[in-house]
């Protein structure tokens, strides 16, 4: 995973390989760790933790990846620690690009595969927004910059951001207890004070398309075709209607 946010393949060596290797996980845990309100902001071995609002794009993809575990947690009564994966890391030269795929298919487990999903997307993501930020992108309207600021390196990291008195923690005490969508794009809410609504979408004769999201309790409009609905207890991707008549 670290060798896809890296890029390594570009140099069109294998990095396995390489001498540098070691180092160079090294460079990318110490650049996306202890950093902002929820990459490792505790170091690695706390795993992905936090709360409050993200300082930044960077930051606002930890979150994603945080939540994505949460759900995890959830989904399989387990910690996301304990679940092992296996990725499959292709490289495919086209033209004079190199293009990079991470593929969870070869997962048998559905706990691995959605774990896996949800590294696949963070890496991805941190990956085109390194890239984003070597090229000078403008910032994120909703998110900010894209490039990681050493002002918002934790303590744990040699910096002096405080995550538990610096981060603008909304609500505190919000149980979620239930999540949301699909993997990887899977979310936690309070059921008491958020519905998960489904709406489908019949694209044609033989193809609906399902669309899950999360709103304010009774919010969920049936005359758009949604329906309120929460996920079956070990089986996150199928939903039961829990709509009230």
């Amino acid at each position: 995973m670290m060798l896809y946010m890296q890029g390594e393949f570009r140099r069109k060596k294998n990095p396995q390989l390489s001498l540098e290797f070691d180092a160079k996980l090294a460079e990318i845990e110490e650049k996306y760790t202890s950093y902002g309100c929820y990459c490792w902001i505790d170091g690695v071995d706390a795993g992905v933790i936090g709360g409050g609002r993200p300082v930044d794009v960077v930051d606002h993809h930890c979150k994603e990846l945080y939540r994505c575990y949460k759900c995890v947690n959830s989904d399989y009564n387990a910690n996301y620690t304990d679940i092992s994966y296996s990725i499959d890391f292709t490289v495919k030269q086209v033209g004079d690009k190199t293009r990079r795929n991470l593929e969870c298919d070869g997962n048998v487990k559905q706990d691995a595969s959605n774990i896996c999903e949800c590294d696949k997307r963070f890496a991805e993501n941190i990956s085109k927004e390194a890239q984003s930020c070597k090229k000078g992108a403008p910032d994120d309207e909703k998110f900010g910059s894209r490039c990681v600021d050493e002002t918002y390196r934790t303590i744990n990291g040699g910096g002096s951001f405080f995550p538990n008195t610096m981060c603008n923690k909304e609500k505190k005490d919000v149980h979620r207890d239930q999540c949301c969508g699909l993997y990887p794009d899977r979310n936690p809410y309070s059921i008491k004070e958020k519905d998960c609504c489904e709406r489908k979408t019949i694209l044609d004769p033989e193809t609906e398309l399902k669309e899950y999201f999360i709103v304010a309790k009774g919010n969920c409009d049936a005359d758009n075709g949604e329906r309120v609905v929460i996920s079956e207890a070990g089986n996150p991707h199928i939903y039961v209607d829990v709509t009230e008549n």
